[in-house]
């Protein structure tokens, strides 16, 4: 039966690499962190809240082990939430691990090599493989913290896409609800003894989505993150409403606020107006729409709300060039060249 430890933090002394070291490095046989947990244990004593799970050493040797380049490009050993983990803190010198910390909720301090940062919610942190960093939750306003523990052959090429090291280990995000939901779903399924290859796949697979989340997040999310939760969910209302026309006091109220400052966020999250974007997102369905065989312009203006086809097509015409006619013949010789 797999053991589930509940150690978090691991005072390792082995020697940092220089600074003109390459960026690869080498991985320890077990990096566990299991001597810790007396001392976890007393820490989550004070938390309000705690799920957790990590892999036994045996388990990881045998994660370690295997000659899959797929399963060992990402590997997450342990993964966690705490909620308000009041009296939370660790300390670490040369872990061959990255620790991915998401704060959503309370306040933390983090320390890396001679250089302080403070954690907020809707914080990103992330302490770097082999890096001397300590970092403990504020004693008035404990953090709630989502966490993994990141490992593998392709992590320096993981860091690289997200910028998780050029941009500093903390990055003002935002709150996001598919990214908990992501986090909360990798520690709520742990695998089950005996471990499968495909369950590897799995934890590997769901550590993934979560790095794929972020790095959709858009660049300037730091500037933006307040009002990217809101808007995004009026989009998705937005794009379950292109069979009806335009509602800004609709689309308004889901963002939760009126017309004119739902047209200010909206512009500055998504670079366009809500009616131009609007348009164009039903221009791109009606493309989508046009390759399917035998469907007539005139239904697909009725599945795009526009009661008058002439009026779909002109706009149709202004937006992607073409009359839909002229766009589907186009899509159709292309198809036959492909064929020939």
């Amino acid at each position: 039966m797999i053991k589930r430890m509940k150690a978090i933090g691991n005072i390792d002394n082995t020697a940092r690499p220089g600074r003109g070291a390459k960026r690869r490095r080498p991985e320890v046989s077990v990096p566990s962190e299991t001597v810790n947990e007396p001392l976890f244990t007393k820490q989550e004593r004070s938390y309000a809240d705690c799920h957790r799970w990590s892999l036994t050493d045996a388990e990881r040797r045998q994660w370690m082990a295997l000659r899959s380049p797929v399963l060992g490009a990402l590997r997450v050993f342990s993964c966690g939430i705490f909620v308000e983990a009041r009296g939370h803190w660790w300390e670490r010198t040369g872990l061959p691990e990255g620790v991915l910390i998401y704060c959503t909720a309370g306040q933390g301090h983090y320390r890396q090599d001679d250089r302080a940062y403070e954690v907020q919610a809707g914080d990103l942190l992330y302490c770097p493989p082999r890096t001397h960093h300590r970092y403990r939750a504020d004693e008035e306003h404990p953090w709630t913290i989502y966490w993994m523990h990141l490992s593998g052959a392709w992590l320096a090429h993981y860091e690289s896409l997200l910028g998780l090291i050029e941009r500093g280990p903390v990055r003002h995000i935002g709150l996001h609800d598919n990214l908990i939901a992501a986090l909360t779903f990798l520690v709520g399924h742990p695998p089950t003894a005996p471990v499968s290859d495909s369950q590897w796949f799995c934890i590997q697979a769901n550590a993934a989505a979560i790095l794929g989340h972020i790095a959709a997040l858009p660049h300037n999310i730091a500037d933006i993150a307040a009002a990217y939760g809101p808007i995004r969910k009026a989009i998705s209302l937005m794009n379950a409403s292109l069979d009806q026309p335009l509602d800004l006091p609709r689309f308004a109220r889901e963002a939760g606020c009126g017309s004119r400052h739902f047209s200010r966020l909206f512009r500055r999250v998504v670079g366009l107006a809500p009616g131009d974007w609007f348009i164009q997102r039903k221009m791109q369905r009606a493309r989508e729409l046009l390759s399917l065989p035998n469907i007539r312009v005139k239904d697909v203006a009725a599945r795009l709300g526009y009661t008058d086809p002439l009026y779909f097509s002109r706009l149709f015409k202004r937006i992607v060039g073409l009359a839909p006619e002229a766009y589907r013949g186009k899509l159709t010789s292309t198809h036959a060249e492909r064929v020939e």
